[in-house]
């Protein structure tokens, strides 16, 4: 299985590495960073400065940028062309390019990776064989070179692609391009090549480079690069060719760097790391400091920076360290921790574990040991009584005067002396003893009197400060209390947090009455009968104070779990306290530590911790004047990011604004401080420590953010970085808002006047036509009247023609005959017949209206009743369209009546044979047809016989006018028909009345 291009250059590039160096050995000044310390990974290949001051490397594992306080991590995932990073650079706008294995760049700018694929410009860029160098020239030119091939980029453009003569050939490759004097040169394995002149300077063969990859560089006016096993250099001046120094065997991975100062240069390949000195052919090997480097930087702090291919990155800050010193106890004392001092008679005595102490006196160092068997714990107190010297250890106090040592029987963990009498603090209580009695004075057997001691209280104390001849306060980890005349003063002058638990200092200055360390609250400032609490909040490194120490007015130095701090402080005429806080940790070490004790005395500063003594040397202290590169990363509205720019536009609804800031610097670990202001919402700087502030519902208006920051030293940066950001006003809040609401104001008012104008116009008007409606309502009022007046009175004539007397005569005449001639059950049906008839127009008579099934039923009734008055002389057929809901439709009572009534007895009965009558009820739309059609003799012949014609013009006449009344569309149309010979042969009756299809409510009669 054969390996890719890709997969060879990778295994050659890292074995070339590997085998670079073979031992590391680092200073004890340097600090590492790698997998365990957060960066991606330990092979590194580069490291570069960019303006803003951010530190990037390039490693195994993508790049990744350093602002001092966290890595930000680059990969494949985000943009890069290859996790392999072994070369970064920065181009004239600030942007940042990588070189990868890939041998494709890619690009970091605006928080963005640009590739080809995803960048127009950079998609032309498609080498065959791996990147090798990277040029930034004038004029935003940009070169980029592969073995066998250069690209030149002008603003974005792909201007030219280079290739020098004979390059792609398998032994001649190209190994970089430099730019020197306005010059670009293209180095080859076998020429020197001036891109503008295109003169070629000829590697003798002796100075060729024999393989197909090496590193090359120029510094100053010299490339370097490695042939065989000679280093090279090429005088750009002269032209000249040269060795530098040869190795004892081949060499090829050679890279080739500045040294830490202008007058060398760095040499690092796999038989160590050189340094040759400027203009001397002299190389001194350097394995023992520089060993597996394979890059050196100075930052603009003058920090160094050394990357490594197994052990990720080193940093040497830029720290004089030689005002500090310490005291090494190794191989003298099993535990090196120092936890308490003092000084006695111009000696210094510094106490350490199970009765370790070393005494310091006119800068000699004795290390000493209590004589006293069985002495366990950590030094807690070392004073000087006219008796001798106090020592205590753990709970141990141990006595040592001319003539001895003797242990102190009781346990004991700090003592106090006042003119007269020995306070004693322990686990069991306070005691006291007066100097007079023997307690204080034991026999050469070390025997004591017990019955002298007096006990003052039993609460536990572990700490103890007289404060006046007859007044002492201890402290402990239920806090502090207070003895007068050794009586306990109960409550305490003093109420807070600070004073409640876990006291590990109490000390007497001139200033106040007391200061005290809480090992959970911080430090209290107790000045009458108040307490001034100073913890993290304030500015402390940590609210875990070990111990406090006062050297002058005005002036506590704070021994903490994270380092040192300093205060300065005064209490106002008005009780309030002015303080300020400086960090001294990094004074005394690279990073945060754990400080037991601190002291000061003359020009001295010792520092106690688990790690031993630091004495620090005022005398010889300076003052790191560096400070941070203020940088603003971004700001977010909302959750949106937008990147760092000099002034910001923002609408009215983008006023939650959250501004990220950064101070960038490498000179100590997480000590940076910032402050900042909001113009003109702050008045004031603020302090913080945090990176990020946030400005939540901002009004609208034009502001002004800015930030500065400062190291440990307090120097601020003199230049705060701003930006500018502009909220807009609401729609509703402009001024051409204003002007439109104040014209549609206007304009509302002038039509809303209108508007009530017109309505008042218009009620008149209603008025007016309301009294010409109550007017015309009376007249219709009035016509309603007599309507209704000459409807009852045709409704009243309809009745009293709904039935023919003398029709009603033969009727029962024709009834009564059907008795005479014992056709009793033929005479009993008509008798029936006739009585639901008689019925059916009796309860009729007071309603307006019935249902079309109803009037049916009476007028079936009817011309039974007359087949039996004439004898079945007629048939009658009545038809009606399925379609009809019979009991819909409501039309007034014996509408039908007088037309049938005249069908029979004027038309059908005279005649000699017999005759028919045929009824068709239809509907078209919302109107009812009838039509009424008999062959009888026709309506001239019937007016020859005069005792019919008066009854039958009232009934006709009446029910025309009805119909009227009830529809103006109403029609009526009575017609003879008329026989193909011209003979009358009968009459029609046609009657068309409008409805509606609505179920007859009973109440409308009423």
């Amino acid at each position: 299985m054969e390996l890719n291009n890709k997969h060879i250059q990778r295994i050659f590039i890292i074995t070339i590495l590997v085998f670079l160096f073979c031992v590391q050995t680092r200073s004890q000044t340097y600090s590492n960073y790698n997998k365990v310390e957060g960066l991606n990974s330990n092979v590194v290949y580069c490291i570069m400065q960019d303006s803003k001051g951010y530190v990037w490397v390039g490693t195994e594992a993508g790049a990744a940028r350093y602002d001092g306080n966290k890595f930000l991590y680059f990969s494949m995932e985000d943009g890069l062309t290859d996790n392999d990073v072994f070369q970064i650079h920065e181009d004239q706008k600030g942007r940042i390019w990588f070189l990868t294995n890939s041998g494709k760049p890619c690009v970091y700018e605006n928080d963005k990776i640009l590739n080809g694929t995803n960048t127009l410009w950079l998609s032309k860029i498609q080498p065959k064989k791996l990147a090798k160098s990277f040029l930034i020239g004038d004029n935003n030119d940009i070169w980029f070179s592969t073995l066998d091939t250069v690209y030149h980029f002008r603003n974005d453009q792909l201007v030219d692609k280079i290739y020098p003569e004979n390059i792609s050939s398998i032994d001649n490759n190209c190994q970089g391009v430099f730019n020197y004097k306005d010059s670009m040169f293209v180095l080859t394995n076998k020429y020197l090549i001036n891109c503008q002149s295109k003169k070629k300077l000829w590697l003798q063969p002796d100075f060729e480079i024999n393989v197909s990859y090496v590193f090359a560089n120029i510094i100053r006016d010299k490339i370097f690069y490695f042939s065989k096993n000679k280093l090279i250099e090429i005088s750009l001046n002269d032209r000249k060719i040269s060795e530098v120094y040869s190795f004892e065997k081949s060499d090829n991975g050679l890279i080739v760097s500045e040294s830490l100062n202008s007058d060398s240069i760095f040499i690092s390949s796999r038989l160590g790391v050189f340094e040759k000195q400027n203009g001397s052919k002299k190389v001194i090997k350097k394995s023992s400091q520089y060993n597996l480097i394979t890059k050196v930087l100075k930052d603009n702090e003058g920090n160094i920076w050394l990357t490594s291919l197994s052990e990720g990155l080193y940093l040497k800050k830029k720290f004089h360290q030689n005002a500090t010193t310490v005291i090494d106890t190794k191989g003298r004392f099993k535990i090196g921790a120092s936890n308490s001092i003092n000084k006695i008679n111009n000696k210094v005595f510094i106490g350490y574990n199970d009765g370790n102490y070393i005494v310091i006196k006119n800068g000699n160092v004795s290390y000493e040991r209590l004589q006293t068997k069985d002495i366990f714990g950590k030094s807690r107190q070392i004073i000087n009584t006219d008796k001798g010297q106090w020592f205590v250890f753990g709970t141990q106090a141990v006595l040592k005067k001319k003539g001895g040592e003797f242990k102190f029987p009781y346990p004991t963990k700090q003592i106090s002396q006042n003119s007269s009498s020995h306070y004693f603090a322990s686990s069991f209580g306070l005691f006291k003893q007066y100097e007079k009695n023997s307690f204080l004075n034991p026999s050469n057997k070390g025997i004591y009197d017990y019955s002298s001691y007096l006990q003052i209280s039993k609460v536990r104390a572990n700490v103890i400060c007289e404060l006046t001849n007859d007044s002492v306060v201890t402290g402990g980890i239920y806090g502090i209390d207070l003895y007068v005349k050794d009586k306990k003063i109960d409550p305490l002058p003093w109420k807070s947090e600070i004073t409640e638990k876990y006291i590990s200092k109490i000390i007497k200055t001139s200033e106040c009455d007391f200061v005290i360390s809480s090992t959970n609250f911080g430090v209290g400032i107790a000045h009458k009968d108040s307490i001034y609490q100073i913890n993290k909040t304030n500015g402390l490194l940590s609210n875990i104070c070990n111990s406090v120490f006062s050297n002058s007015p005005g002036i506590i130095w704070v021994a903490t779990s994270l380092g040192l701090n300093k205060i300065k402080y005064q209490i106002n005429p008005n009780r309030v306290i002015d303080f300020t806080i400086e960090n001294y940790t990094y004074k005394i070490r690279n990073s945060a530590f754990f400080c037991n004790d601190v002291a000061v005395f003359n020009d001295s500063l010792f520092v106690l911790t688990p790690d031993g003594t630091y004495i620090h040397e005022f005398s010889k202290d300076y003052l790191i004047k560096n400070v941070p590169k203020n940088e603003i990363e971004g700001i977010y509205v909302g959750s949106q990011k937008f990147s760092y720019k000099s002034k910001y536009f923002l609408e009215s609804n983008q006023n939650n604004l959250k501004i990220k800031f950064i101070g960038i610097s490498f000179q100590s670990n997480e000590a940076i401080q910032y402050k900042y202001k909001l113009l003109p919402y702050d008045t004031s700087w603020n302090l913080t420590e945090n990176t990020v502030v946030e400005y939540p519902h901002l009004d609208p208006g034009e502001y002004k953010f800015l930030v500065t920051s400062s190291l440990s030293n307090g120097i601020w940066n003199p230049k705060p970085i701003g930006i500018a950001i502009q909220i807009k006003k609401p729609f509703y809040n402009t001024f051409w808002f204003l002007i439109l609401s104040i014209i549609s104001f206007c304009l509302f008012a002038y039509l809303l006047f209108r508007f009530l104008i017109k309505r008042v116009h218009e009620k008149n008007s209603i008025i007016n036509k309301s009294l010409e409606l109550q007017k015309d309502n009376a007249i219709l009022h009035s016509e309603k009247l007599v309507y209704l007046n000459k409807l009852i009175e045709l409704e009243q004539k309809a009745l009293s023609l709904q039935m023919n007397p003398h029709f009603i005569f033969n009727v029962i005449n024709a009834i009564k005959g059907l008795y005479s001639n014992n056709e009793k059950f033929v005479a009993d049906n008509y008798v029936d017949k006739f009585a639901k008839l008689m019925r059916m127009i009796l309860d009729n008579n007071s309603t307006s209206f019935i249902s079309l099934n109803d009037e049916l039923e009476i007028q079936n009734s009817y011309i039974e009743l007359a087949l039996l008055r004439y004898e079945q002389k007629f048939q009658c057929s009545i038809k009606i369209d399925p379609s009809i809901d019979m009991n819909s439709i409501y039309l007034p009572p014996m509408l039908l009546q007088p037309f049938i009534e005249n069908a029979i007895i004027h038309g059908v009965a005279p005649l000699k044979s017999n005759g028919f009558i045929f009824l068709n009820i239809s509907i078209s739309g919302d109107v009812l047809i009838f039509e009424l059609i008999d062959n009888g003799i026709g309506r001239d012949k019937s007016k020859e016989i005069n005792k019919y014609k008066i009854h039958e013009s009232k009934g006709i006449h009446i029910t025309s006018e009805r119909l009227k009344l009830l529809h103006p569309q109403s029609k009526l149309i009575i017609s003879d028909i008329v026989s193909d010979l011209n003979q009358v042969c009968g009459t029609k009756v046609y009657i068309e009345i409008p409805f509606k299809r609505l179920k007859y409510d009973q109440s409308y009669n009423n």
